[in-house]
């Protein structure tokens, strides 16, 4: 072989490689986010696309003083990579062992120390292949072209396979599935039969490690933070634990006449409430038992209103089919179910929610609520929206910001253009003087006006806190209003009236979706 041949077939290996550590930091970086989503917030995807910038700069900058006394060579790659695959079952034995609670914690300085040494650890796997990679391209800065090429594509094939991944190994088992890959990648620059194939075993039982050392449904990470009480929930095995795509989700016996679905460790909340399909019964226990099939009254109020109307509706967020076991309930004669986290629906339809599920009015998907609603033209007499939100930072887009797009002005477009001519919008979500606000902008955009006679809100200060707000696209009537009244007046405060808007607790200004300075 001459040199020429040599220098190619090592720039091969090169490639190859240079793809191995760009997968494995997008890998990583992907499933670092999905396992604080879980351990802290979803706000702290912001800080792990921080931390991955940093770990690359720090690099840069070692690279750039050092780069006159270090040259790029199999021999010193190897053992660096080697480091990297160690360092991220480093992070998963670091999450384990220090646990950084945000709402409980002894004093400030000891939070600020365990949030450093946690960050501190968490960069290491960044700066490490930043600083492979940065001597790679140092080094064969001829062949930039080609390196980003390859260096592109693994980062791609990093972000295909977290989704592909997460249902089978849960998160804290990708960061074993990336070790492992890593150790794949150190056996490409390896030229002695022999310890390639250590390298690859070592990898390969890296892999399969979290199927033999998880104690249930996967090897975890303990949680760090006891949201809405999980921690004291838990000191026995949930019945059930799925790492979906969107979401992880536990299932905990929370209740005799429910079970919780946790969503993210208690980020977010719904329920499977115990039901035996006996509909005629339930129609005739409510409202009195409301509390035994349902959060409250608000869940049916727009169902209440539209009964024995044979109603198409629309569930965005379906959740554990509260809102369309009592679509149902109240005779629609259609009910599109729409829900993110499709384990959930999966789970109720075989075992936990089978009735309303599996009725036959009732058609349970997956998908996004908005893509749902513009991917046909039908038109719904009630369209209903239960605090729906995904904690998934990923799903969301979010970074230092929690953007919902179920609640912007475009979104309320496509709800008033899907809805009926007296169809009504049911919205139970945080905040109702900006989703008034919101959606009377979008009542104006489309050449509507005289918003207030078309907007009804009640509130609690219950636990749930949610207000309810009903939007009708014709305007309230008495006896419209005197039958979602009889059902809430008892448990709810009218806090803004259709047909008496000078006691509301709403300024003019936010009918007219826009406020003055």
């Amino acid at each position: 072989m001459n040199k020429n041949e040599s220098v190619n077939n090592t720039l091969k290996s090169v490639q190859g490689y240079v793809a191995f550590i760009a997968l494995s930091t997008l890998f990583y970086e992907l499933a670092l986010i999905r396992i604080l989503d879980v351990l802290w917030y979803p706000h702290f995807s912001y800080m792990v696309i921080t931390l991955a910038l940093l770990g690359f700069g720090i690099a840069g900058v070692m690279t750039s003083i050092f780069a006159h006394r270090l040259t790029w060579k199999p021999s010193f790659s190897i053992p660096l990579t080697v480091l990297l695959a160690i360092s991220y079952i480093g992070v998963f034995v670091l999450l384990c062992v220090l646990r950084v609670n945000f709402k409980e914690f002894s004093s400030v300085a000891s939070l600020a120390a365990k949030v450093f040494l946690s960050f501190s650890g968490l960069l290491v796997p960044f700066f490490l292949s930043g600083f492979i990679l940065s001597l790679l391209f140092t080094e064969y800065a001829g062949s930039f072209g080609r390196l980003y090429a390859w260096d592109l594509a693994g980062a791609a094939l990093g972000c295909i396979l977290v989704p592909l991944l997460i249902p089978g190994f849960g998160g804290p088992g990708l960061l074993f599935v990336v070790s492992g890959l890593t150790f794949a990648g150190a056996a490409i620059l390896t030229r002695t039969k022999k310890f390639r194939a250590v390298l690859l075993i070592l990898g390969a039982v890296t892999v399969v490690l979290p199927f033999f050392a998880k104690k249930h449904d996967y090897l975890e990470i303990p949680f760090h933070m006891n949201k809405r009480g999980i921690i004291d929930l838990t000191g026995q095995p949930p019945l059930q634990t799925v790492w979906d795509r969107i979401a992880r989700i536990d299932l905990i016996r929370y209740a005799e006449k429910y079970i919780w679905i946790a969503y993210d460790g208690g980020t977010q909340t719904s329920y499977y409430y115990d039901f035996d399909g006996d509909y005629e019964k339930l129609r005739q226990d409510l409202p009195k038992k409301s509390t035994r099939h349902f959060w409250d009254r608000f869940v049916y109020v727009s169902h209440w209103l539209k009964e024995g109307t044979s109603a198409k509706v629309l569930i965005i967020g379906a959740a554990g089919g509260q809102e369309t076991k009592a679509a149902v309930t109240f005779g629609a004669g259609e009910v599109d179910a729409v829900e993110m986290v499709g384990s959930v629906i999966r789970l109720g339809k075989e075992k936990y929610a089978v009735e309303p599920y599996t009725n036959p009015v009732v058609n349970a998907v997956q998908g996004e609520g908005r893509s749902f609603l513009r991917s046909g033209n039908k038109i719904y007499d009630i369209i209903q929206m239960m605090s729906n939100h995904t904690s998934a930072s990923i799903s969301s887009g979010s970074g230092a910001v929690s953007p919902n797009y179920l609640q912007t002005v475009d979104a309320y477009k496509e709800y008033f253009s899907h809805l009926s001519e007296n169809g009504v919008l049911h919205i139970n979500h945080h905040v109702y003087p900006k989703m008034v606000l919101t959606a009377a902008r979008a009542w104006k955009n489309m050449g509507r006006d005289d918003f207030s006679r078309h907007v009804l809100i009640y509130y609690s200060n219950a636990w749930y806190n949610l207000p309810t707000l009903l939007i009708k696209m014709k305007p309230w009537t008495l006896q419209e209003l005197n039958q979602v009244d009889m059902l809430m007046r008892d448990h709810f405060k009218l806090v803004h009236n259709p047909l008496n808007p000078t006691g509301s607790t709403l300024t003019p200004e936010f009918f007219t979706g826009h406020l003055p300075a």
